[in-house]
């Protein structure tokens, strides 16, 4: 029966790990698709400029910034959640409308949108994990809550 429960211990320490390692790959994703999209902020302004008008630059560009700092969110888990639950509805629409026009180079940009569209599905429902800087500020409101050295020291 102990090597059942060592097994399970190491299993969730071994899973926690490598879902940090993954949420931290999806930011890291996240981020450098930000950093990229504002190289080709005019191929985006054209390709929804027919749909939005005159408003598709600052469309654009409010794509690029949740790009950037939810990415961010995501790299160092503070949010992670609500994080994902933005991005979602984001990439669902570009998978949909600008990998719908599918050539041989953006294969690959198409499976590794809906490889993140995956992992933010996933993290959704799992959260942050434990490296995290949630996981961090819970653990130090903690420790300062049980500190004995802030105790008041009373007298007989």
């Amino acid at each position: 029966m102990k090597i059942i429960q060592q097994l399970g211990t190491s299993s969730a320490k071994l899973q926690s790990g490598f879902t940090d390692v993954l949420r931290i790959a999806l930011g890291l994703i996240l981020f450098v698709k930000g950093y990229q999209l504002i190289f080709n902020l005019s191929t985006i302004v054209q390709s929804i400029q027919h749909d939005l008008g005159f408003t598709s630059v600052l469309f654009a560009e409010i794509l690029i910034a949740l790009h950037l700092f939810l990415g961010i969110f995501i790299v160092i888990g503070l949010a992670t959640r609500l994080a994902c639950l933005i991005m979602i509805p984001i990439l669902s629409v570009a998978i949909l409308f600008v990998n719908s026009n599918i050539t041989v180079n953006g294969v690959g940009e198409l499976i590794l949108s809906i490889v993140t569209l995956f992992l933010l599905l996933f993290f959704l429902l799992v959260g942050n994990g434990n490296f995290s800087v949630y996981q961090y500020m819970i653990n130090s409101k903690r420790s300062r809550n049980t500190d004995e050295s802030k105790v008041e020291f009373k007298s007989n």
